[in-house]
């Protein structure tokens, strides 16, 4: 059964990782399309409807993660009727929320007026953009996203990956020529409409081409329909948190200091959303086997796994930390000018706030393999009311530092303090979350540490452009990882660590 776990994460993880790196790549040039075709209103614009939007997935209220974690026990043990019953039920409720989303969307076009300071472009209707905005959000699900929980469950998402790497390609293709022919807003977002009506259709037929057993029809017993409303009701809240975390700000800065500091902050939150995209794929991929492994192993097991995994992780964020701080400011002058850079204070925020995001992922994955998501209610919510209160206190006075700075206290404070003690008190019952408390601290009191040795060593590097970045990218990769394995390598879990790294990536197929 490990041996399986391993293959499926292997699989996984290098599919997810082609597909992202092969759409980070398209998305780049897209995005810098974008940019030079349309300008930082455009951009402003364009996160601003994103993140309105994100509000509106609320409605989802976790139901997919909720019944992806129902459809593990049966699909381990081949009960293809429950699975059967289980996925009837999703389209149902898929159905519902949509339509749930579509009527909340249409009720937020609205307040858009009140949602953005300053200037705006003059060429475009609000309104008609936010419908296209919206269609794109909503339509998935009034068609066959529920399907995708299979290949999820089955530890199969590299076959969702390689379908993306063609479509992703494809929509990021014709979004540039769009805007090449047109430079048009409408044609790009009626572009992303198609795209995801085909990327839910081809994922469709793929499914039910591999698992033709798996159709919707029959209804489930009511002792796993109520164990399923108490996640979905946890999941709810857990969602909330997220939601109001990584959307909030872009409303708040876009109401209150305008489009135009929107779409500089935005650009330091794409590369930074790009990174924990990719950090995301590694937790992401072995999230099923680590719920596979929560059901049938130890808890002493999966609390040694647990460490090892956050040893291996936090030395990758700490690592990408050092190149966001000493590589940030000079690729964004050279990717879209000086223009677009915000302040030294700014780019030390961003690092910070991408850190204290990390610190807690491995955290909250082994939080959610476990369905801990009804015992962690009450935390998201505190997060989101905290998180929305200080913005309104702080962005008008300190701008994207109050935004940020709100943030970070959030994650630290209560994400990682309050999230932490979740799995503690409910799953590693019998371990000291005193101890991952002292790692996080050491975690990050390192990355400080390797930010200022690294970024001193960049300061002394000559000249400008492309060549600085260069030799900024050798300083980056040799410096951090060095100093990192001369000090892990003394922790106990560090060879456990590298022996789980090597058998994930030995792991026959």
């Amino acid at each position: 059964m490990a041996d399986s776990r391993s293959k499926n994460s292997q699989r996984n993880l290098i599919w997810a990782m082609v597909n992202k790196f092969a759409i980070l790549l398209v998305q780049f040039l897209s995005r810098t399309v974008f940019i030079y075709t349309l300008g930082e209103l455009y951009l402003g614009l364009n996160s601003l409807f994103a993140s309105t939007l994100d509000f509106l997935v609320l409605a989802e209220l976790g139901v997919g993660s909720a019944m992806v974690f129902s459809m593990y026990k049966p699909m381990a043990e081949n009960d293809t009727a429950t699975v059967c019953a289980l996925l009837n039920l999703y389209r149902k409720v898929y159905r519902i929320i949509g339509t749930v989303m579509l009527i909340g969307g249409t009720i937020l076009m609205f307040f858009l007026p009140y949602l953005i300071k300053g200037e705006i472009p003059n060429d475009v209707n609000l309104y008609v953009l936010y419908v296209l905005n919206l269609s794109k959000t909503v339509i998935s699900y009034f068609l066959f996203a529920y399907k995708g929980s299979i290949l999820t469950a089955n530890q199969r998402s590299d076959i969702s990956s390689r379908v993306g790497i063609i479509l992703g390609i494809l929509s990021n293709l014709c979004q540039i020529i769009v805007l090449v022919l047109f430079r048009s807003y409408y044609f790009y977002c009626c572009v992303l409409i198609a795209f995801t009506i085909i990327s839910n259709l081809v994922i469709n037929h793929v499914i039910n081409k591999k698992y033709p057993q798996y159709k919707c029809y029959g209804t489930i017993d009511k002792d796993l329909l109520t164990d399923i409303k108490k996640r979905i009701a946890g999941l709810f809240v857990w969602r909330i948190c997220y939601v109001f975390r990584d959307a909030i700000d872009a409303v708040f800065i876009s109401a209150f200091i305008g489009l135009s500091i929107l779409g500089k902050y935005n650009n330091y939150m794409f590369i930074i959303n790009t990174l924990t995209g990719l950090l995301v794929l590694a937790r992401s991929s072995i999230t099923a086997s680590i719920g596979n492994s929560i059901a049938t192993e130890s808890e002493e097991k999966n609390y040694g796994d647990f460490n090892k995994c956050q040893l291996l992780y936090m030395w990758t964020s700490i690592w990408c930390t050092v190149c966001l701080y000493c590589m940030f400011q000079p690729f964004l002058k050279v990717w879209v000018g000086a223009n677009y850079l915000l302040g030294e204070i700014e780019l030390f925020m961003f690092c910070l706030y991408f850190l204290c995001h990390k610190l807690g992922d491995i955290c909250s994955t082994y939080r959610q393999a476990a369905g801990l998501w009804w015992q962690d209610r009450y935390r998201p919510v505190a997060e989101a009311v905290v998180k929305t209160v200080l913005n309104f206190i702080v962005i008008k006075r300190f701008g994207v530092n109050g935004a940020l700075g709100g943030t970070v206290f959030c994650l630290v404070f209560i994400n990682s303090i309050w999230a932490s003690w979740v799995l503690y008190r409910y799953y590693f019952k019998h371990q000291r979350q005193w101890d991952y408390i002292k790692k996080n601290l050491f975690y990050l009191v390192l990355a400080v540490i390797l930010c200022i040795v690294t970024g001193f060593l960049c300061s002394l590097l000559p000249g400008e452009g492309i060549l600085n970045l260069v030799l900024r990218a050798v300083l980056c990769i040799i410096v951090p990882n060095l100093i990192m394995w001369a000090v892990f390598r003394h922790l106990k879990e560090y060879s456990e660590s590298i022996g789980m790294l090597k058998r994930l990536i030995m792991a026959k197929h």
